[in-house]
């Protein structure tokens, strides 16, 4: 394993039990959350975290991997002396989870992976992000970011969490962003994950451009024990149906 970082860590609801670790997405940080975190936060332990070179957590030089990111996540569990528990990760998290679930199964009781994909889009178009980045810094990201992180309507009806949202983007060191491009570009779980042996729900969004409905239905068929759900929403689907969302952690936790 690589030596661990520092990396920041917020707690909430019970004080015991096996927790409910969250896992942002590329671009964001552990408040993306909040909302699931205010909605069951009567009934569980959850663990927030920042994803190495997101929020404020440290960032190191890139390249990262998903096998990285993960060991971070182990790391973390470690520190707390958590020997096993639940993941929901979106997007870059979702993906973390499943790899999780790979790599160290006696570490996870079940898990969400929301908005993901075995394969998110293509190699070239990554390195080519976090090249655009690393130049030019977080601007041109921000910029198209609303409208594939949520539906036309969510974006008229909700702005002020849209900017929000789109704030977290902003703040996003262009390192930890660029780095975690690259550990994309490489991340390829198609002939890894018929091998996840616990349960799973993966949640897609109807109307999500970048994992699609035909990605999540790709895992339920790989994953013996899987389910699938599909949200009204568009990427970043427990922010734009976060009620729906939180009751599908609910009833699978």
């Amino acid at each position: 394993m690589n030596l661990p970082i520092q990396l920041h860590v917020q707690h909430s609801g019970l004080e015991k039990g096996t927790p409910i670790v969250f896992l942002n997405s590329l671009g964001t940080d552990l408040n993306m959350w909040n909302q699931q975190v205010a909605q069951l936060s009567s009934s569980y332990r959850m663990i927030q975290m920042d994803t190495r070179g997101h929020g404020q957590s440290a960032v190191s030089h890139g390249p990262y991997s998903i096998d990285l990111l993960c060991e971070d996540v182990i790391h973390t569990l470690d520190a707390l002396g958590v020997p096993k528990a639940y993941f929901c990760g979106i997007s870059m998290g979702g993906m973390m989870a499943l790899n999780l679930s790979i790599l160290y199964p006696s570490r996870v009781e079940k898990i969400v992976a929301a908005n993901t994909a075995a394969i998110i889009g293509n190699e070239s178009a990554w390195l080519e992000r976090a090249n655009l980045v690393r130049m030019q810094g977080m601007g041109p990201v921000v910029a198209g970011a609303a409208g594939r992180w949520f539906t036309s309507q969510f974006n008229n009806d909700h702005v002020d969490q849209v900017n929000v949202m789109l704030a977290q983007l902003a703040k996003t060191p262009s390192e930890g962003y660029a780095a975690c491009c690259e550990a994309l570009s490489k991340a390829d779980l198609r002939e890894k994950v018929a091998s996840i042996s616990v349960p799973v729900c993966i949640v897609a969004g109807e109307l999500d451009p970048v994992t699609t409905v035909i990605d999540g239905q790709f895992l339920v068929e790989k994953i013996s024990s899987s389910r699938l759900e599909v949200l009204p929403a568009s990427h970043l689907s427990n922010v734009e149906n976060p009620q729906q969302f939180s009751e599908i952690l609910s009833r699978f936790f």
